[in-house]
């Protein structure tokens, strides 16, 4: 059985975040069995664009900083990063709050600007920030959105940010239109089990329904889920939205037998999956994975353009 911790959390005041991450933390054995002192931990939070928390488009700041005080508070040493696709990572955290969060407990906000090329246990070849290959522990600080290629975006989705972001846009333009999304979804697996990080959080407390991940409507859930099986945490939030059919991502793990997918083999603790259903949740207008080369083009100006702005 694979175990992820679903808690109630109905509000993003900060105590109450923090009492509902100690019970996860607490459900798999405390911080100390994830973190050991000294060690240098890449906070991954989900930094899309330069929108307020209240957009739901970003990891919320208040669960940041309750994970950055259990990290600290374990002797690690934190550091956030993440490569958005519109802005740099500054940029975005100082809009979200995150930059203030960062600044009051010491941590430091890096720009993923160091690309290395890996090759996975699949045989793929990808190129990856060398700052997240080189950190000692990798925290999954994932948002629960939904997506207009995808589905939704989850943990495994999150993970796409360590890919440096002139590079995102080839693999949209390599793998988007295979097999209805499932390759471009493997590539992200392929990731996934690359970087392994040693836990994952879905920030649902509100999440984003509709047309996400940027224009999509927040919606409350006031669910935190936990986990170290990032796909099974991705198995939970298509239960949440009772989604009737598998999303891409979920289709390529079931093939490719990485991470847990079978409901019946997920032990959840906390709160049943049941207490937080939204069968309501609104799913986005779908569109392709595809990136035609003139849009692969666009999205390299934009981030030039933007790294200007604050070079």
């Amino acid at each position: 059985m694979t175990k992820i911790y679903a808690g109630r959390c109905n509000s993003y005041q900060l105590q109450e975040v923090r009492t509902v991450l100690q019970a996860a933390l607490v459900a798999f054995g405390g911080i100390s069995t994830l973190i050991q002192p000294g060690e240098r931990v890449l906070l991954k939070p989900n930094l899309l664009i330069r929108n307020t928390a209240e957009r739901a488009s970003t990891t919320h700041p208040a669960v940041m900083e309750a994970v950055i005080e259990q990290v600290l508070a374990a002797g690690g040493r934190p550091f956030i990063g993440d490569s958005p696709a519109f802005g740099t990572t500054q940029q975005v955290a100082e809009t979200c709050g995150i930059a203030e969060v960062a600044r009051r407990h010491g941590v430091e906000i890096v720009e993923f600007e160091r690309p290395r090329r890996i090759r996975t246990s699949s045989g793929r070849y990808l190129t990856l920030e060398a700052k997240a290959l080189e950190a000692d522990k990798i925290i999954n600080l994932s948002k629960f959105k939904s997506h207009q290629q995808l589905l939704l975006s989850g943990p495994v989705k999150n993970l796409f940010g360590c890919v440096n972001g002139k590079r995102k846009p080839l693999w949209h333009l390599r793998l988007g239109d295979r097999n209805e999304g499932t390759h471009f979804a493997q590539m992200l697996l392929d990731i996934s089990a690359h970087l392994a990080p040693v836990w994952t959080l879905v920030d649902g407390i509100i999440a984003m329904e509709g047309n996400g991940p940027r224009n999509g409507t927040p919606r409350p859930l006031n669910l935190l889920l936990a986990g170290t099986d990032g796909v099974a945490l991705e198995r939970a939030m298509s239960e949440v939205i009772k989604l009737p059919f598998e999303t891409p991502l979920l289709r390529a793990a079931r093939e490719s037998g990485f991470g847990q997918v079978d409901l019946a083999q997920i032990e959840v603790v906390g709160e049943p999956l049941a207490a937080f259903v939204k069968d309501d949740f609104k799913l986005p207008e779908m569109q392709p994975i595809f990136f035609s080369p003139n849009r692969v083009a666009l999205s390299y100006l934009k981030g030039l353009l933007a790294k200007r702005r604050t070079g």
